[in-house]
């Protein structure tokens, strides 16, 4: 008896830690948010109204997101992302040293989980708030699946060009959609997630190049791609960046629609907005 009274506080300590991992997150933080979206009468996509401090987005399923996007990713962000449990305690350790020796910042031990529990949720500054990010990492592994993570990392990450998620982004980036990205591509787009703004090959084409190349490296040696598949014509060429054919401005093209009289279908937060405007000669834009 005396022995069961000296663990009661370690089983109770331990009881409400297994309630606060339970605990279900904020609901709100999986609020999934479509834009407006204007077509022409062939059904063509004419514009997008963004989402405000989002900008534009379209929700995939993991199914519909090329592989070598997911393999890229994986490898380049978080190779050890289906082992870990929301915390990588080696990569912290690997980044620590790395960053001492270099007596700067120089590399980051945040796992894919950490950083889809910031986009989700956001975070406190400073310390209190890394703390806070890995203990929602860590509850994040143990309420959700690794697809389900890595579908709301896909559909929540930003790429610049006003794209958040990877589905906006392939459009934004390379007039297509998320399921056709070549390896190249895909680590294009995976090499712009450090910081998208700064990385954009519209304003350093040669620092982004050498940026995609390390994620090809990377998928190489985690062997999700192989060395010649690595050296082939279509990966080491340069990515023809492109803006969206036959796109107006936002704005316009929603007034446009208002005013010549419209069909919304569907649902309002993921609303179509049919226009009956004449035909635009498509106008490209062609970044290398």
């Amino acid at each position: 008896m005396p022995t069961l009274r000296r663990a009661a506080p370690l089983l109770g300590a331990l009881a409400a830690l297994v309630v606060a991992l339970a605990w279900p997150l904020p609901p709100e933080g999986f609020e999934a948010v479509g834009n407006r979206r204007v077509l022409d009468r062939h059904g063509e996509l004419l514009a997008e109204r963004a989402i405000p401090d989002r900008g534009r987005e379209r929700w995939v399923e993991l199914d519909e997101v090329s592989p070598a996007f997911i393999a890229a990713l994986v490898a380049a962000e978080d190779r050890r992302f289906h082992a870990h449990p929301g915390v990588d305690l080696l990569a912290i350790a690997r980044a620590a040293r790395a960053n001492l020796r270099a007596g700067r910042v120089v590399q980051g031990g945040s796992t894919l989980t950490q950083q889809t529990a910031r986009l989700l949720f956001g975070r406190p500054p400073g310390f209190r708030g890394k703390a806070v990010e890995a203990w929602r990492a860590i509850r994040l592994d143990l309420q959700l699946s690794k697809r389900e993570i890595l579908t709301w990392y896909v559909n929540r990450a930003w790429f610049g060009r006003g794209a958040t998620g990877v589905e906006a982004a392939a459009r934004a980036w390379f007039d297509e959609s998320a399921a056709r990205l070549s390896v190249a591509e895909a680590a294009a787009l995976v090499a712009l997630l450090p910081a998208p703004d700064r990385l954009s090959p519209d304003r350093d084409p040669e620092e982004a190049r050498r940026r995609r190349h390390r994620v090809i490296d990377a998928m190489v040696a985690m062997g999700s791609l192989e060395p010649e598949a690595a050296r082939h014509d279509g990966i080491a060429a340069k990515v023809t960046l492109e803006e969206p054919e036959r796109r107006i401005d936002i704005e316009l093209g929603t007034q446009l629609a208002v005013a010549v009289g419209t069909t919304r279908v569907g649902d309002p937060s993921d609303s179509i907005e049919h226009a009956h405007l004449p035909d635009r000669q498509p106008r490209r834009v062609r970044t290398e």
